[in-house]
């Protein structure tokens, strides 16, 4: 009987020792979508088109106020230095996961150019990822200019 009891226990230890270390798969990957969408904004604020080009599927298309772009055009104009970021502060995001898909819905205030014009203000988003051999990528963004900057 106290074989029993102490095997229990060992395996509902071990389980949340685990379920510690990998914690909810879930709230991982929105985790690690969070960071990606900072790491896209740095992308722009350093002019790091490679750090872009990892973020960006090969089949990403991204609609703005400013007009639509596949993932060509973004890191061309990033790198031609048309589009830039100036400064940005984000706002509260929020991730969905379904599955190998997932949605972040957020917002941001930025000083920004597009094709060399002003386009600072403050924006919402929603980026759509797909996980593709274990590893998240932006296939599609929607951005709104949703008021003056701050």
């Amino acid at each position: 009987m106290k074989f029993l009891i102490v095997a229990f226990f060992a395996v509902s230890l071990a389980g949340a020792i685990r379920g510690q270390v990998n914690g909810n798969p879930q709230q991982n990957d929105k985790e690690v979508l969070r960071q990606i969408e900072h790491e896209w904004g740095d992308a722009f604020l350093r002019k790091n088109v490679a750090e872009l080009d990892r973020i960006l599927a090969d089949d990403w298309r991204g609609q703005y106020p400013w007009g639509t772009r596949d993932k060509a055009q973004a890191l061309a104009t990033l790198s031609s230095g048309s589009d830039t970021i100036n400064t940005m502060t984000y706002g509260e995001m929020k991730v969905l996961v379904v599955g190998s898909m997932a949605f972040v819905m957020g917002s941001d205030d930025e000083t920004s150019t597009a094709a060399g014009k002003t386009t600072s203000g403050h924006y919402t988003w929603t980026d759509v990822f797909i996980k593709r051999r274990g590893r998240w990528q932006a296939v599609a963004s929607q951005m709104t200019l949703a008021s003056s900057g701050t």
